[in-house]
Order: C-alpha cells, then sequence, then structure tokens
C-alpha cells in the first residue's frame, strides 16, 4: 500500500467557537476533493442530524468514506451536538483544519468547513421548505428560518404587532418584512423613532395639524399615521413614548380615528401598527411607567428577533455581506477572521459587528481584512467599555513579536502585556516567524510555539493542544 504523502507542515492548535442556544438543525454536508487547486471529485451532499456523529476516513467500514489518499483509514470524527458541531482528529497523519489552522479538537457553529487531506466538507443548516430568511436579512441559522416562519404567519394579519430584540439586532429589517410579506406592500411603510420625537411636536408628528393650530403652523400637515394610510405605521422605542401621549395613542388605537391638532373633526385611518423596543416593557408597566392597557392593545402578536450571539452560524455570510457593501474597497476575508468573529458576544449585535468590520479596515488597508486588524478593533472597543482610552494600536510586526517573546524568557502573557495585543495576536506573529528567514532559528522560534512549559511567576508559554 502506497503511503500518502504528507502535507505541509502547519501549526496546532484548539479551536472554539461558541453556539448557538435553543435552535437545532441537522447539517447539510458538501463534500469536494481538489488536486493542484483545480476539483478532482464532488460526493452527493450528506445530512448529519442532531445527536448524530460521523467516523470520516477512507477505509470502507467508516461512516463517511472518501477516495482521498491523503485521508487516514480513521481521519476524524464529526458528531452533532444540536446547535453546534464538534470534530476530533483520530491521530491522523494529515491532520484536521478549520479556518486555516490545524485542530486536534474544535467546536464550531453549524456553517462552516472542515478540511481533511485534499477534501473541503462544507457544512451548512439544512433549512426546511418555508423558512427561508426574510427579505433584507442575512444568514441560513435555524434560528432566522424560526423568525422567518413566525413573521410569515404573522404578515396577512391586521392586528399590531410588537417586536423584541436587543439594540443592533435587526428590528426595523423585521418590521419591514412583516410588511413585505403582506397585503400592504405596495403601500406605503412609514418608520418613526419614538425617541427622536420633541415633547412640543410629539402629537403633531403623529396625528398631523391643521395651519394655525400653534406657533409656526403656516400650513397643513399630514401626521404619520394618515401618511401611511393602507400601509404600515413602524414605531420604534416604544418604551419612550410620554404618557400624555400614551393616552392619546390608546385612544386612536381603540378608535381607528383621530383629530389633527387645530382641527374638530375625526379622521379615519387603515394602518397596521408595528412597534418595536429593547426593554423590558412589563417591568415598565408593573413600575406605572407605562399604560397597561396600551400594552396590551399592541402586544397583539409578539415577534422575539434572536440576537446574533444565538446565530453564530451567520457571521460569516453577514460579515461577508457587510465587507461587500462598506465601500472600503475591501473585497475579502483573511485567514481566521470569520472564526474569531464567531467567539464574540456581540452585545451590540450586527450594528457592533459592521463598526468592527470598518474599523479592522481603517486599521490595515488592504484587499482584505485581516485577523490581527480585526483583533486590533475588537480590543480598541473593549477598553471603551472599560473606560479606557481605545487610541490606535499599531500592528505588532513578527521581528517584534519574537524579540518581546526572548526578553520575557518565553512568558507570553507579559510579553502581550508588554505589546499591549491579546496573546493571540502574538501566537500568529511567532508562527509566521518560522516562514521568515531573517527571524532566528526554526528550533528557537519553535520552542515559543509549542514546546515550552509554563515560566515561573505565573505566565503563560504557548503550548497547546498538540496532534499526531
Amino acid at each position: 500500500m502506497t503511503i500518502p504523502p504528507r502535507l505541509s507542515p502547519h501549526p496546532d492548535a484548539t479551536a472554539e467557537i461558541t453556539p448557538a442556544h435553543g435552535f437545532e438543525a441537522a447539517v447539510r454536508a458538501d463534500l469536494t476533493t481538489r488536486r493542484d487547486g483545480c476539483i478532482e471529485r464532488r460526493l452527493e451532499p450528506r445530512l448529519l442530524r442532531p445527536g448524530e456523529a460521523w467516523v470520516v476516513g477512507s477505509r470502507p467500514s467508516v461512516d463517511l468514506r472518501l477516495a482521498d489518499t491523503a485521508v487516514s483509514r480513521r481521519h476524524c470524527r464529526i458528531e452533532h451536538h444540536g446547535a453546534a458541531l464538534e470534530v476530533l482528529d483520530l491521530e491522523s497523519r494529515n491532520g484536521v483544519y478549520v479556518g486555516g489552522a490545524r485542530v486536534a479538537r474544535a467546536r464550531l457553529p453549524l456553517e462552516g468547513s472542515i478540511t481533511v487531506g485534499r477534501t473541503t466538507i462544507a457544512l451548512q443548516p439544512d433549512r426546511p421548505r418555508g423558512a427561508e430568511p426574510l427579505p433584507g436579512m442575512v444568514g441560513a441559522s435555524a434560528a432566522l428560518g424560526c423568525l422567518g416562519a413566525l413573521v410569515r404567519r404573522c404578515a396577512p394579519l391586521r392586528i399590531p404587532a410588537l417586536i423584541r430584540g436587543e439594540s443592533g439586532s435587526g428590528k426595523e429589517l423585521v418590521a419591514r418584512a412583516l410588511h413585505l410579506c403582506g397585503p400592504r406592500a405596495k403601500a406605503p411603510f412609514v418608520a418613526l423613532n419614538a425617541a427622536s420625537l420633541a415633547p412640543g411636536l410629539a402629537e403633531s408628528e403623529l396625528f398631523g395639524h391643521r395651519r394655525g393650530a400653534f406657533t409656526g403652523a403656516d400650513a397643513d400637515r399630514l401626521g404619520a399615521f394618515r401618511r401611511a394610510h393602507g400601509g404600515t405605521l413602524f414605531l420604534d422605542e416604544l418604551g419612550s413614548l410620554p404618557p400624555a401621549l400614551q393616552a392619546k395613542l390608546l385612544r386612536v388605537v381603540e378608535e381607528e380615528c383621530l383629530v389633527p391638532l387645530g382641527s374638530d373633526k375625526s379622521e379615519a385611518f387603515d394602518v397596521r401598527i408595528v412597534t418595536a423596543t429593547c426593554e423590558p416593557l412589563e417591568e415598565r408597566v408593573a413600575a406605572g411607567q407605562f399604560r397597561a392597557d396600551l400594552y396590551e392593545r399592541l402586544a397583539s402578536c409578539i415577534v422575539c428577533v434572536p440576537p446574533l450571539r444565538e446565530r453564530p452560524e451567520d457571521i460569516a455570510p453577514l460579515a461577508r455581506h457587510l465587507v461587500r457593501h462598506a465601500e472600503l474597497g475591501v473585497a475579502s476575508l483573511g485567514a481566521g477572521v470569520v472564526e474569531l468573529l464567531a467567539r464574540q458576544p456581540w452585545p451590540g449585535n450586527v450594528r457592533e459587528l459592521r463598526n468592527v468590520l470598518v474599523q479592522a479596515a481603517l486599521l490595515e488597508p488592504g484587499s482584505e481584512i485581516t485577523r490581527a486588524a480585526v483583533e486590533a478593533a475588537l480590543e480598541a472597543r473593549a477598553r471603551t467599555r472599560l473606560g479606557t482610552p481605545a487610541g490606535p494600536r499599531r500592528l505588532l510586526s513578527v521581528a517584534e513579536a519574537v524579540a518581546l517573546v526572548a526578553d520575557t524568557a518565553g512568558n507570553v502573557s507579559a510579553a502581550s502585556r508588554r505589546a499591549g495585543v491579546p496573546r493571540s495576536t502574538l501566537r500568529d506573529r511567532l508562527r509566521a516567524a518560522q516562514n521568515e528567514p531573517t527571524t532566528p532559528s526554526p528550533r528557537s522560534v519553535g520552542e515559543m510555539t509549542g514546546t515550552m512549559p509554563k515560566v515561573a511567576g505565573g505566565g503563560e508559554s504557548l503550548g497547546v493542544e498538540s496532534t499526531k
């Protein structure tokens, strides 16, 4: 039997990507084998269901057999844990790669890719029919599919809808989807932010006014209700409505007619009301800060938008979509960027993801966004949250990384603190040093990137879980 050739060695690493919570879906695996950069073979897609596992290899008895001479007889095991996948290298000859890094064990979301030998296993959720993403929303996660199914059931109704979700999660996009997926799609969609309404003009903005109704009212003006006639009125930041306006809004919603300021005639309207909030309105109702009767009127249909951390498999397509529309001349995401993004908690959700990508592109101009630039942007935001200055941070060079670790006797924690960069950035620079002829000998750099024991003083060396 011919011994398969060894692939180019790659530093070992352990990857972990935070899984979603509460949503489970089968995963479809598309398999492609390449030789010299060209597609050599495509296999029929396979379906891995929650609770199932595959042993991947070239042996006839394995669950997923690959006719790839660079794949070991029992190469790796892929397990579906419901909200996340786990891959385990079974002591393969050529290793398992996730995001360009060789891993011994990795936990990843339901969308991504695993490379074994010359074969790429592309994974994505198997979305059931009727669970397509909503108009304007990007992603193929089970969470987004459930949201789409709920919105499509609510869209034909005329009853008010309340959209709940964290800031930056896409509540206005969901409101527009409710409008576009329903019978009012060709009628106006009027959006109004309750937090931006000036106290003296809020009633006029909502209900309109007649000429002479107050000082400066030089002409008649239609309010938001009348401008949205036949369509949808989206009222964002519902909890910001002042108490006096809450009472007037309740009456308008109940009677389906309004009286503009300066008029004594009521006007009927045909509007579907969609509201949104990121606040716990029930607590405000209990505290007497929001009318219970208005809340019950507007919360006939509640749609909850999942935060980005509960659908990490959407981060890759979202990031690529945001990069294409960032107007910064960036064409792609560099190696390891998607895996790094998927590990973040994203308290600001999609809005924060967009801002991090833009900041990373500005920190390191080029045709792609690199992992180092993303780490710098994330660290700057972390320092801002902690109340420390978040000025621009220079990117650490390979030579500087090697020198810093040498100065600290291999203590990576101390070296990263001195440089003001994350430990992962320092590791990346040291691994890159192995391929640069001007850096220290491979033995000395290798000691820094995997074989140094923990040093005195509690510092961390660069020891990682190894594969055979």
